[in-house]
């Protein structure tokens, strides 16, 4: 480290030489160059509002890349496009002097889009949810309209891209809701059309009466069955006993009271005739009468027990009369409970048809509403939080930091020059220089002399008395 002193020292007039030069030509390159300035527009972009037509937070604005995309907007043709048609700037006489000097294959639109590109700056503000877009140009107030003027675009952009896709949209479904409405209108024709047609009512109940009529023919015919087959029984039973001279046998003959009485008198008789026979013998007149009498009972026991017998055929007959109109009723009636219900079937399912289509014209009606709302929306969650100034002072070129960065690099030049300048002519300038190149031990060293202005100085000094 001594020797890099003793050489540094030795040539400190190369590294001053090098310091001059090159803070210098930063001053000079500096004071040749045009003067930009900086001006910056705030943008706030509020990721937790609520959406104004939704009333919720939209998901995308919580993910990270919300604020990246945002950048990228800002950065985007669309709005750059938005910038130059507002400035009015492609109608500049001067850009279009400027664009016409150049010997360029691009439009004029393009050319600004690329100039307005390259000096714009936007970047989001550290650990916040702000944009902060940044123009640089030679005017200061020049830079502070474009900054604005790229902040209102980049808010009506963000407006536009959201209505815009909500405008088409809005056309789709109104084409889609005329159409859906046109269905649910002849749903609505061919449901009242037929309930018209088939007396219809919205709360018809003639299904129900027309059912329970059909049930109560139903229980009546059920009972009906039950009492012809009894009937034949007993018809097939009260034939067999007829057959065999047996009628006293059927249950309805026992059962019968007048059958039941003619036996009690004619056994009375009977037993008066035993009687009388015993007493006056079988000529007598009062035997001759009694005879007779239980004669005459026994025909009325016989001819009761015929008719009897033959009710029970009767009743049958009957009963296969009424089974046979009831079975009829009941047919009648069931296809007129079926033919109900088929009208009933009818008409629901056309119900069902208005219904669904009224339902999806519905759902695409409210789709279209929001769909218009939302291309008429004149809000984002965006806002101007910090219009641009112009700035009073250039941002670059900075002299100062230029001409302290230039006098560091040249003075790591000047220091690296006299450190190859040594490499190059090297020198004893010390006693540990001679002992490391020649290697030899070193006697003595012999001190400085001083310059001829100190020696003629010492010369006319006074000297000291000697005592």
């Amino acid at each position: 480290m001594q020797q890099l002193l003793s050489m540094w020292l030795s040539k400190w007039w190369l590294i001053a030489l090098a310091v001059i030069a090159s803070v210098g030509a930063s001053v000079a390159f500096s004071l040749y160059q045009t003067p930009a300035y900086i001006a910056t527009a705030q943008v706030l972009i509020d990721i937790k509002s609520p959406d104004p037509i939704m009333g919720m937070t939209l998901p995308g604005q919580l993910h990270p890349s919300y604020i990246a995309t945002q950048v990228d907007i800002v950065k985007s043709r669309k709005v750059v496009l938005k910038v130059i048609d507002n400035l009015n700037l492609a109608e500049n006489e001067t850009a279009k002097a400027e664009f016409a000097k150049k010997a360029s294959t691009m439009t004029l639109r393009d050319s600004l889009v690329a100039l307005l590109t390259k000096n714009l700056e936007v970047k989001p503000a550290k650990e916040s949810s702000i944009l902060l877009i940044s123009f640089s140009g030679a005017d200061p107030k020049f830079a502070a309209t474009v900054a604005n003027a790229f902040a209102r675009a980049y808010v009506d952009v963000s407006i536009a891209l959201r209505a815009d896709p909500a405008k088409e949209s809005a056309g789709w479904f109104t084409g889609q809701a005329n159409e859906l409405k046109a269905a649910a209108d002849k749903a609505q024709r061919r449901l009242s059309e037929y309930q018209r047609s088939n007396g219809l009512v919205s709360n018809d109940e003639r299904f129900d009466v027309e059912s329970a009529k059909l049930q109560e023919i139903s229980a009546q015919l059920t009972a009906l069955n039950v009492q012809t087959s009894e009937s034949a029984k007993r018809q097939a039973s009260a034939r067999d006993s007829q057959a065999t001279g047996s009628t006293g046998q059927v249950q309805e003959v026992i059962g019968n009271s007048l059958i039941q009485a003619l036996k009690v008198d004619i056994g009375r008789l009977e037993s008066r005739l035993k009687e009388r026979q015993s007493v006056l013998g079988s000529g007598h007149p009062d035997i001759v009468k009694l005879e007779q009498e239980v004669q005459v009972l026994t025909g009325k026991l016989r001819a009761e027990e015929a008719s009897i017998v033959g009710s029970i055929g009767k009743g049958f007959r009957i009963n296969q009369m009424r089974q046979a109109e009831l079975k009829s009723a009941f047919d009648q009636q069931r296809a007129k409970v079926l033919s109900i219900k088929q009208v009933r079937d009818d008409f629901q399912a056309l119900q069902r048809e208005y219904e669904s289509a009224q339902r999806a014209y519905d759902n695409v009606a409210s789709r279209l509403t929001q769909s218009n709302l939302e291309s008429r929306v004149i809000q984002s969650n965006l806002s101007l939080l910090s219009a641009a100034i112009a700035p009073e002072a250039a941002a670059s070129p900075q002299t100062p930091r230029n001409a302290a960065l230039a006098a560091l690099l040249g003075l790591l030049a000047g220091l690296g020059a006299v450190v190859l300048y040594e490499a190059l002519d090297r020198r004893v300038r010390a006693g540990a220089d001679m002992v490391a190149y020649v290697d030899v031990p070193l006697v003595c060293v012999v001190p400085k002399l001083p310059s001829a202005r100190k020696l003629r100085a010492l010369s006319l000094a006074p000297r000291a008395a000697v005592v």
